[in-house]
């Protein structure tokens, strides 16, 4: 696991010192801009990450008992998958990289739910839950910019909104389903450095998004009772939730030169909503 971890981070390192292919994992990022991609220093967040992994290594290194043959294949494998993603993308091979992103995530997937099994403590879960956050975050980005290398940018706008409903789901199941609030920084982190290179109304809609959620798209995928609301008057601004997101896409939409109709709305209908676009 060791050398796993420590050809992982000797490859992204060297990538961007030597560099890969003549050109950084930044510079990559550059040639195309979409709505999704974030300030550089958001990148820092890699730092970060690496160390908590040690941090977690040298921790399972100690309470040997934590460590199974699948957990330890399960990070040997995102490790793997890591380096790969770095030469994908370093070398142009952007619709590869989403491949390798997107096993990486289910891998990390996996690795959150392993994690839980074999360890209740809540620290142990920290590494997990910043690497697994950023990556869904960096495949969403990664995605976006695979759309501008086509040259679908008419649909930036409208894909990026339904990227944003996905992630904001995605962090719910976390949040309120696992009890996780390291997750949702890592959302909040991503999308306060899209304001840098976007729009501060853009911001405040993922803010707010990241960390509460779209309660009426998470209504639909479990059942309302099996939210557990610690607060019970939290659940009486759900529908304050809703229009909040609404009003900001439409602010969006005007931001980008979209028109943006959302329709049937209301959590309580329970129905998604209707979405149609004027280009």
């Amino acid at each position: 696991m060791y050398l796993a971890y420590f050809v992982m981070v000797a490859v992204n390192a060297f990538a961007n010192i030597l560099p890969l292919n003549g050109v950084t994992t930044g510079e990559v990022s550059n040639r195309y801009q979409t709505l999704f991609t974030p300030a550089g220093y958001v990148f820092s967040i890699w730092g970060l990450i690496y160390v908590l992994l040690l941090i977690w290594l040298i921790g399972m290194t100690i309470k040997r008992t934590f460590v199974t043959e699948q957990l330890a294949f399960i990070f040997i494998t995102s490790s793997v998958l890591n380096a790969l993603w770095i030469f994908m993308w370093h070398f142009s091979f952007i619709f590869l990289s989403i491949i390798v992103m997107l096993l990486l995530l289910f891998t990390l997937l996996l690795f959150y739910a392993y994690q839980k099994q074999i360890s209740k403590r809540r620290l142990w879960h920290v590494p997990i839950s910043v690497y697994l956050g950023w990556i869904f975050v960096a495949t969403i980005a990664n995605i976006c910019y695979y759309l501008s290398v086509l040259g679908w940018t008419s649909f930036e706008s409208f894909l990026s909104i339904l990227l944003l409903i996905l992630a904001s789901a995605f962090v719910l199941v976390f949040r309120y389903k696992e009890n996780d609030f390291v997750l949702p920084l890592v959302f909040v982190w991503a999308f306060v450095g899209y304001f840098y290179s976007r729009s501060f109304a853009c911001t405040a809609c993922c803010l707010y998004s990241a960390y509460h959620g779209n309660s009426h798209f998470y209504a639909q995928l479990v059942p309302f009772e099996a939210i557990p609301i610690k607060n019970p008057n939290r659940s009486r601004n759900f529908y304050s939730y809703w229009d909040f997101l609404m009003n900001y896409f439409e602010k969006i939409s005007v931001n980008t030169g979209t028109t943006c109709f959302l329709r049937d709305t209301t959590p309580a209908s329970f129905v998604l909503p209707s979405i149609s676009f004027t280009l």
